[in-house]
């Protein structure tokens, strides 16, 4: 094969997968997600600030209802220090509005132990196939993550023996699977250890994801309702078509310049 054959067949090559690939939506777009104690531009917010990305309910009683949890930063002076301090990525958050006031653990009330569910949500398309999720988060006293209600186990949950280092240094965490398309429900579960002392609680997050739109990876996520293969298979007649239409393309200037074209 000549040095200038060889140059053809690639450029064509490139163009296909190009024209193909643009058209069949094969490339990773970021997932939308907060991490904790951010504004809506992802800026970190004072102390004491509602969080408005993440709700909180507490099973333990009525002590801490919810649905607001706060920002907890360096200004609050304790528990930061203890805790990890801050960043400009994130921060902790509380269901205590004054984790360092005269209503909380710090003066000898306890902060109450039990099980804070933390949940924020986000979307993905009903195009989606492949969902990764990614990061790292802290929590006083232990944790475990739930997407859409299913336990996400392994190294990414904060055992109760972790003890000091569950909150003042970082677990990381993965999620690849138990992805739907359209609502996704992401509960980091904090279990804060009874003690009748100073007993704050909080959770940190920071984390980052992708998903792949059809024609991209194997799937890990769900498919949608039956009502709505009627709007995918619309979607896809639109892409084969169009796709068709490119292969065309591509044949054809493929086939017009090519140099072993015959010459009559």
């Amino acid at each position: 094969m000549s040095r200038f054959f060889r140059k053809f067949a690639f450029a064509c090559t490139a163009l296909a997968l190009m024209l193909l690939g643009t058209s069949n939506g094969v490339h990773a777009d970021p997932i939308l997600l907060s991490n904790t104690g951010v504004d809506g531009t992802g800026n970190v917010l004072s102390n004491g600030a509602v969080d408005g990305n993440y709700t909180v309910s507490f099973e333990g009683g009525s002590q801490y209802v919810g649905p607001s949890d706060y920002a907890v930063t360096s200004a609050n002076g304790f528990p930061i220090g203890y805790w990890i301090g801050d960043d400009t990525k994130s921060t902790w958050i509380s269901a205590e509005q004054n984790i360092n006031g005269s209503t909380v653990a710090n003066n000898g009330i306890n902060a109450g132990g039990g099980y804070f569910d933390y949940v924020t949500t986000f979307s993905l398309p009903f195009d989606a196939t492949l969902a990764t999720i990614t990061g790292q988060w802290a929590a006083d006293n232990a944790g475990q993550i739930y997407l859409n209600g299913h336990l996400i186990g392994g190294s990414s949950s904060i055992p109760a023996s972790a003890g000091y280092n569950a909150f003042n240094q970082w677990t990381q965490f993965s999620i690849a699977s138990d992805f739907l398309r359209g609502t996704n429900t992401l509960t980091f579960q904090v279990y804060n250890v009874p003690q009748n002392y100073g007993n704050p609680e909080g959770v940190r997050v920071e984390m980052s994801g992708t998903y792949f739109a059809s024609g991209g990876p194997s799937v890990n996520v769900s498919v949608p309702e039956p009502s709505s293969f009627a709007l995918l298979g619309l979607g896809g007649i639109g892409l084969a078509t169009s796709a068709f239409r490119r292969r065309q393309i591509v044949t054809a200037i493929c086939k017009t310049h090519s140099p072993m074209r015959k010459i009559v």
